[in-house]
């Protein structure tokens, strides 16, 4: 069985932070992929 997480960190280094404790509850290994986020403009500007 296969799955992925997708989380949103502040930069790489917290992103492998999670992977390693992931790696050791899960007992498997993985691997981390950066994934493009266009935030959404800001709505009613005044």
């Amino acid at each position: 069985m296969g799955g992925f997480w997708i989380l949103e960190c502040a930069d790489i280094d917290e992103a492998l932070a999670w992977a390693k404790k992931a790696a050791i509850a899960c007992d498997v290994a993985g691997e981390v992929r950066e994934l493009l986020f266009y935030p959404a403009p800001d709505k009613g500007t005044e």
